[in-house]
């Protein structure tokens, strides 16, 4: 009862992650809103900070790595799942990641337990064995459909400085067939969006892809970030114009805008919406566009982000 106690706590506090090399340099962003915006909120750029040195009140309760290795064998799968969400501490350990990953790839695990630690492993993706071990999860597991999207989920982090990892994720956008394991693709990309084929991808996606109102609306997400190129500023004015699109699509686009509110023509549309719009969620969602909030922007469009100790919250951990 008492490593049950203490797993509870442990879960709930921000993980530490890895900060590792890139392997390709970014495209530089312009300096518009959505990089103030960004910098305010969140630095998701493979940026998996240490974490802050535990107080002394922490430290009391933290699992030792012994204690960590034995509850990941306990006989009990709820307690193995609350182990591997607690191995987040440990997860740049060789110990703990060969301990999870033998988790992720047990066909006899309990698939919530095989699911929470592909989100663990997220946070250790910048090893080439974890990467290797997604990748084989998302090929080979065609009958796991929610284990195939964490594992595209939890490569997010490593999608913007690795070229492989791009490459991966590219091809499953255009090729995957299940459809939510292709959203989630959509997703992962997010964060290599400022790189030029992702972002290109994501935008002949919403340009000629004939696409499920989800789908598009998760590509808008991921474009946010690249809020400062002018092909993307386009195209979301677009989609708002032009009647093809339904509503919930033209929503996103707009508050997609809001990176690029700065811009005196993305502000004189979104003006032009408020003033003249026949619609009260188009014009509610042009105002708030206008003056963006930090905690809604980076909830909507799934970003990470510090909170007041500087703890980095992935985020992962809202999927």
């Amino acid at each position: 009862m008492k490593y049950i106690a203490v797993i509870l706590i442990l879960a709930g506090l921000a993980p530490t992650g890895w900060s590792g090399p890139m392997e390709n340099g970014r495209s530089p962003l312009p300096q518009v809103d959505a990089l103030i915006i960004l910098d305010r909120i969140q630095d998701t750029r493979n940026n998996f900070p240490q974490p802050n040195p535990a107080t002394p009140d922490l430290k009391d309760k933290q699992l030792s790595s012994s204690q960590l290795e034995d509850l990941l064998r306990d006989a009990n799968p709820e307690i193995r799942k609350m182990a591997v969400k607690s191995a987040k501490t440990y997860i740049l350990n060789s110990f703990a990641h060969d301990r999870v990953l033998d988790i992720l790839q047990n066909a006899n695990e309990r698939l919530d337990v095989r699911v929470e630690a592909a989100r663990t492993l997220s946070y250790a993706a910048g090893n080439s064995r974890i990467q290797n071990a997604l990748i084989d999860i998302i090929k080979y597991g065609n009958t796991l459909s929610e284990l195939r999207v964490m594992s595209y989920k939890a490569l997010w982090g490593v999608a913007g400085g690795y070229s492989r990892i791009q490459d991966f994720l590219i091809d499953a956008i255009k090729y995957e067939n299940d459809r939510a394991a292709r959203r989630a693709a959509i997703w992962a990309i997010f964060d290599a969006t400022r790189n030029t084929r992702p972002r290109e991808t994501l935008i002949d996606l919403l340009k000629y892809g004939n696409e499920e109102e989800s789908t598009h609306i998760e590509a808008i997400k991921s474009l946010y970030p690249a809020m400062g190129y002018s092909t993307v500023k386009e195209l979301m004015m677009d989609l708002v114009r032009y009647g093809n699109e339904k509503k919930p699509v033209k929503l996103a686009a707009i508050m997609a805008l809001s990176g690029a509110s700065g811009d005196s023509r993305v502000q004189s549309f979104l003006n032009d919406l408020m003033r003249y719009g026949n619609d009260t969620d188009i014009k509610t969602a042009a105002i708030e566009a206008s003056s963006p909030g930090a905690a809604k922007i980076r909830e909507y469009f799934h970003l990470g982000y510090k909170i007041e100790n500087g703890t980095f919250v992935s985020p992962i951990e809202n999927e």
